[in-house]
């Protein structure tokens, strides 16, 4: 998933019963929709900065990558 290959939208109170919080859904056309669910997350903290969310690309593997981390 990168910034500039996928939409990506965020929303609060999705996921699984039990597990709900501030879920991703990347979308992007011809491809399946990539969803993640941080349980306890919300918007408010991810905008606020309680949570970092960066995007990067590995050379090595070229490979993209999103890395989450609770502040």
């Amino acid at each position: 998933v990168s910034e500039s290959s996928f939409d990506l939208n965020w929303f609060d109170g999705q996921g699984a019963p039990g597990f709900t919080g501030l879920t991703l859904h990347a979308t992007a056309a011809g491809r399946p929709t990539a969803s993640l669910t941080l349980p306890g997350f919300n918007n408010a903290q991810r905008t606020g900065g309680g949570l970092t969310v960066l995007f990067g690309h590995d050379p090595g593997s070229n490979s993209d990558y999103m890395y989450v981390l609770a502040n």
